[in-house]
């Protein structure tokens, strides 16, 4: 008599764990399982990616009128838009980019009413933005907002003028509070090349 096809007597028994998966993680062996004991199951860990530091301040709305300090670094923060001269006061000397760079910030000058540049430094690899927002805009996104909105039209010029990206994802930015507020950040842009060997953003 032809045996009847099925499990082999030694062969061990999968059976499904977790709502009847039906993935290869989702079974558990089975074999020789003394009666009462659990079955041993295969864990799975799940690691928690990095969670990426917010560089807004939660739950401002950057539509008001008012002043903001910002600054906006290079890709992998490399030297694309100059060096610092080594003569008597130090002073950045612009490459093509930086040229490009600064190009670009007095067109927008021109062309935009709603945010007014105030001041602003272009460093090696990061660029120093005194903006104003002139008044007050309602937005339903917070990527709609002026001030967004600013820093990602002076990235995507200038990205089109190079032909390639040059900037880091996203910016840092500040809320200026009050007078002396802004009169230490206009000082720190002014003096900004002195200090480029202690510079956060010096490499």
């Amino acid at each position: 008599r032809t045996p009847r096809r099925g499990r082999p007597p030694d062969a061990p028994r999968y059976t499904p764990v977790g709502g009847g998966l039906r993935t290869p993680r989702a079974y558990t062996l089975r074999r020789g399982r003394p009666p009462g004991r659990p079955a041993r199951q295969k864990r799975v860990i799940i690691m928690e990616l990095p969670q990426r530091k917010p560089n807004r301040l939660p739950g401002y709305h950057y539509g008001q009128q008012g002043c903001y300090f910002v600054t906006v670094c290079t890709k992998d923060k490399q030297k694309l838009f100059g060096c610092i001269s080594t003569d008597r006061e130090p002073t950045v000397r612009l490459s093509p980019y930086g040229k490009l760079v600064d190009d670009v910030l007095k067109q927008m000058q021109q062309q935009n009413s709603l945010v007014t540049l105030e001041n602003y430094c272009i460093m090696p690899n990061h660029v120093h933005l005194l903006l104003r927002c002139t008044r007050d805009v309602t937005v339903t996104q917070p990527a709609n907002a002026p001030i967004p909105q600013y820093v990602g039209t002076m990235k995507r010029l200038v990205n089109r003028g190079a032909g390639e990206n040059l900037w880091q994802r996203s910016y840092h930015d500040h809320v200026v509070r009050n007078e002396p507020d802004y009169n230490r950040i206009w000082e720190y842009i002014k003096t900004n090349p002195l200090r480029w060997t202690m510079d956060c953003y010096y490499v």
